[in-house]
């Protein structure tokens, strides 16, 4: 199945809250599918917790279980 970005960005959307929102509390996520990757940390995490979110987000993406068949 072919999946729109709109709808994969809902699911990414939704891991990353679940997997990163419960721990570095207060979240403010957006998800925007593109040719181009980026990723922007802020609300004030220390240098450590900015790493930790990137390594979360990295096994987010590679692992695509969370992407619905």
């Amino acid at each position: 199945m072919i999946l729109s970005s709109d709808f994969r960005s809902t699911f990414l959307q939704e891991q990353i809250i679940k997997r990163v929102g419960d721990r570095f509390d207060p979240l403010s996520l957006r998800v925007a599918m593109s040719s181009s990757q980026s990723l922007m940390v802020s609300e004030n995490k220390t240098d450590d917790e900015k790493e930790e979110i990137g390594q979360i987000l990295e096994e987010i993406w590679q692992d695509d279980s969370w992407v619905p068949e």
